[in-house]
């Protein structure tokens, strides 16, 4: 295998009418001799999943069913691969279109867009900038695409805003001057609740979250926390946001000033992923302890328990407004995503690959899944399209979306224009029939 190179781009066949398409195109019997079946079990077998709290392994979490088919494989591109700094923080890659990626590799933050090998640098920060802190090349350890920003931060407290077009000279910076304990764990860019431009949150290893205004890069507020953050959510109104860090009881706190609203107990060891559903009832909250829990954003009641397969989840993401039904994307540090129904939280479509995963996300119309594969030999950008839009449960008026078909319209988080959002009804539609309604 060390002579073998992957193609440069790989895509499903049109008339593919198989459920499963290998993205990979691993040579298993031509090479290696063995079948694809037998190598993913083995090196489940081999996995380790780390943790930091020593715990039984008995759980009541429900392992749920593999019965969706909301995307397939679509395509894989190897041209280029994100690269992982530190190996539990994983939000190293972000979707700006339906066919760009952003993400991290060495000291950089690049924009692609591979199905036109449209290639550019959008944040250098491999070299020294000592007029503003930065004295040496930047271990980039997380990142984040969103309202027109891109936010790199790195492992010393250093961070660079850019516009995600590239246009501009943006600014750099330091989020903390504790280059010991600096680790910048979380990037996250919210709509300002008093403001026209959009702020940044950073969860730093110094148990600090830091407000940046994007437009003025001043920092709002420095709130300490009793625990270093792993990862923050904030709610859509921009009122609440929820924390996990190395803890295993996830917080809700004020957005604003930081002040504790109510503990979110369940866990059993350290947490690095959260989420914030749209419609503002649920959270989910992911853990080392291999589960994710489902929280009522009304009481702080704890709805369900799911397990994960082989690790705990390092990344969470609902799916935008206006994608279809509602969806949670869960990604294990390596091999696997899960699409779980966030409707009824009972089933999920299960991909499986071979490699670490730096980072998958939703584009923002919801209607593609990328996934960054950080394996050097293997990896690569693998694209997952929307095909099945879900079935209604009950009674037939029942919603499958996070907003009603008539508020979807006016809502400025849509990106799906009338008649595409129509095609959501044409379910379960054979490759032709499906084909033929794209056009």
């Amino acid at each position: 295998m060390i002579n073998w190179r992957p193609p440069r781009n790989i895509y499903r066949p049109q008339r593919s009418r198989r459920a499963f398409y290998d993205l990979q195109q691993i040579p298993w019997t031509e090479t290696l001799k063995v079948k694809r079946a037998d190598a993913r079990s083995l090196r489940d077998a081999w996995y380790t999943s780390y943790h930091n709290v020593n715990h039984t392994q008995t759980s009541h979490a429900e392992r749920l069913p593999q019965s969706e088919s909301f995307f397939r494989a679509k395509s894989m591109h190897t041209a280029h691969k994100a690269s992982i700094e530190h190996f539990q923080l994983r939000n190293l890659m972000s979707v700006t279109a339906y066919n760009t990626v952003q993400f991290a590799s060495r000291g950089k933050i690049h924009s692609w867009a591979p199905a036109l090998d449209c290639y550019s640098s959008v944040i250098d920060l491999s070299r020294p900038d000592p007029d503003v802190g930065i004295l040496g090349a930047v271990k980039i350890s997380s990142m984040k695409s969103a309202h027109g920003l891109t936010i790199a931060g790195g492992f010393c407290g250093e961070y660079a805003v850019q516009a995600s077009d590239g246009t501009g000279s943006g600014v750099r910076g330091l989020v903390t001057p504790d280059f010991n304990d600096g680790i910048t764990n979380h990037v996250d860019i919210i709509p300002n609740r008093t403001g026209r431009s959009p702020i940044c949150v950073f969860a730093s290893n110094d148990r600090h979250l830091r407000i940046l205004d994007c437009e003025t890069n001043i920092f709002l507020s420095d709130q300490e926390l009793s625990r270093p953050i792993n990862c923050t959510a904030t709610s859509p109104d921009s009122r609440l946001r929820v924390v996990i860090g190395d803890s295993p009881d996830a917080w809700i706190i004020e957005a604003d000033t930081g002040r504790p609203v109510h503990p979110l107990r369940g866990h059993r060891d350290f947490g690095f992923a959260c989420a914030w559903s749209p419609d503002m009832r649920h959270i989910a909250t992911s853990n080392q302890d291999k589960t994710v829990n489902i929280w009522d954003a009304r009481t702080w009641r704890l709805l369900e328990t799911i397990d994960s397969d082989i690790a705990g989840y390092r990344s969470l993401r609902y799916s935008p407004v206006g994608g279809g039904p509602r969806t949670l994307l869960c990604c294990e540090p390596a091999d696997r995503i899960s699409i779980i129904d966030a409707q009824l939280y009972q089933s999920r479509q299960v991909h499986d690959f071979f490699g670490e995963i730096g980072g998958a996300d939703y584009s923002p119309d919801g209607t593609t899944i990328w996934v960054a594969n950080t394996d050097p030999h293997f990896g690569g950008f693998m694209q997952y399209e929307r095909r099945q839009w879900g079935t209604t449960y009950g009674l037939a008026d029942l919603p499958n979306e996070w907003l009603h078909e008539s508020e979807l319209e006016r809502d400025d988080r849509c990106m799906l224009s009338s008649r595409e959002r129509k095609l959501r009804f044409l379910r379960n539609l054979t490759d032709e029939e499906h084909d033929k309604f794209r056009i």
